[in-house]
C-alpha cells in the first residue's frame, strides 16, 4: 500500500459544539491531511507536488478533493488515495478545513480551478 504526503488542514467546528456528521473523522479529530483529488468517476490523483509536505497520520486522517465544475469539497480516504466509503453516500456534517497555507491557493491552481481563500466544507457525514 503507497501513503501519500499531502497537506495539514485544520478542522473548523460550529461554535455550539453541535456535532452532525455522525461521528464522522472531524467529529474527533483537530486536523486532516489533504493526500489528493478524487475526480467525478472516483480515481484518485496525488497531491500536486507543492502540496506533498507530510503523511497522514491516526492524529490527522487522510482525506482528499472532490472537485466538481463550480465547487470542492473534502472526502474521507485511506492513506493509499481508496475512498473510505461509496463517495456518493457522504454528505456535509457541518465541518470545514482550512490552512493558512499558500499551497492550498496554488493547489486549486493546479486543478484548474479558482483559488479560493476560505474553508473547505468536509463531507464526512454518512448514514449507513
Amino acid at each position: 500500500m503507497t501513503t501519500h504526503k499531502g497537506l495539514g488542514l485544520d478542522v473548523y467546528r460550529p461554535a455550539t459544539g453541535r456535532d452532525a456528521t455522525l461521528n464522522g473523522i472531524t467529529s474527533t479529530h483537530t486536523r486532516v491531511t489533504l493526500i489528493g483529488t478524487i475526480d467525478t468517476r472516483g480515481r484518485f490523483t496525488p497531491s500536486p507536488k507543492c502540496a506533498r509536505v507530510g503523511l497522514p497520520t491516526e492524529d490527522s486522517p487522510a482525506v482528499a478533493l472532490r472537485a466538481r465544475a463550480t465547487s470542492a469539497h473534502l472526502l474521507p480516504v485511506t492513506p493509499d488515495g481508496t475512498p473510505a466509503a461509496d463517495p456518493i453516500w457522504f454528505m456535509f456534517g457541518g465541518n470545514y478545513a482550512a490552512a493558512t497555507d499558500s499551497r492550498v491557493r496554488d493547489y486549486y491552481r493546479e486543478l484548474g480551478m479558482e483559488p479560493i481563500y476560505g474553508a473547505i466544507p468536509v463531507h464526512d457525514r454518512w448514514e449507513r
